[in-house]
């Protein structure tokens, strides 16, 4: 397998496109292998999975986990995990996605007092053929001032309403170490994403430093080098690390159909990270094969 993209969403979190036409967007993009990462969800798995062997796709089934990482945020692609509700990971996610809904109803109560919105509005953008998402998150919010003619897309909405200190409403906490030791727990694989977006670090070069050097010894399995959000001088020091450490580096779209512009198969990983990823995880989730 040559093309190979191991981050993209689907409606059931901020995705635009089912879990069915994701897949088929990704069988028209050519390529060979997909991941869904839906937002602290695995609800989307089996209608991807219906959906990969119809397409003749090989399938990554795993999950995008919202955490918090030295007082910043930070994404961790659990990648093969097992999705039984009895984990801790599965018990954790859900959690997460309560605390996700009070933290949007409290965000639309700031941002009504300023612009007309309301939380019957947000509701209505995020539902997708009579069904709302499972993981429920600011670019809803965004949806529906799109859909108020407050802003002209999701983009705007994110570069000024959705990131104004006045209507910050923090999520709640789940400590990256805590993540990653249960993502392990569910026999995944840990990949921080997106980790030197511009948004997630600050500060001089040490600290960034640091910062990877934390996740390592927390015993995240690898990073997503190759991303949008990275430039070629931080893809090369991830390249770097991943190489001399012996972790896996990645690479993905971070699609979420038309909610971003990123596109599938903008970023690849190779089959051997594939490989290598297939060998360090110990569920019984396993890749599925055409």
């Amino acid at each position: 397998m040559d093309r190979i993209d191991l981050h993209a969403h689907s409606c059931v979190s901020d995705g635009t496109d089912t879990p069915a036409e994701l897949i088929a967007a990704a069988a028209a993009a050519g390529l060979d292998a997909v991941a869904i990462t839906d937002h602290d969800t695995v609800d989307g798995w089996d209608e991807a999975a219906s959906a990969a062997a119809e397409h003749a796709i090989a399938l990554v089934r795993g999950i995008e986990v919202t955490c918090r990482h030295q007082e910043r945020s930070l994404h961790l692609l659990a990648l093969l995990v097992d999705p039984s509700e009895g984990t801790a990971l599965a018990q954790r996610l859900a959690s997460l996605r309560a605390s996700r809904v009070t933290r949007a109803q409290r965000m639309v109560e700031l941002i009504a007092a300023d612009y007309p919105l309301t939380w019957e509005e947000v509701l209505a953008a995020s539902t997708r053929d009579g069904v709302s998402p499972r993981t429920l998150g600011r670019p809803h919010i965004a949806d529906a001032l799109v859909a108020g003619g407050v802003v002209p897309d999701r983009s705007a909405a994110f570069a000024d309403i959705l990131t104004r200190s006045e209507y910050r409403v923090d999520n709640e906490e789940y400590p990256a170490q805590e993540a990653i030791a249960d993502i392990h727990a569910a026999g995944g694989v840990a990949i921080a994403a997106h980790v030197l977006s511009g948004a997630r670090v600050r500060g001089p070069k040490r600290e960034v430093g640091d910062r990877l050097e934390s996740l390592i010894a927390a015993g995240v399995d690898g990073f997503e080098v190759d991303h949008r959000e990275h430039d070629d001088a931080e893809r090369a020091l991830l390249r770097e690390i991943v190489s001399s450490r012996g972790l896996i580096g990645t690479g993905g779209s971070d699609y979420h159909g038309s909610g971003k512009p990123n596109q599938l198969g903008e970023n690849l990983t190779t089959a051997a990270s594939l490989a290598a990823i297939s060998e360090r995880a110990t569920s019984t989730t396993g890749v599925l094969h055409p």
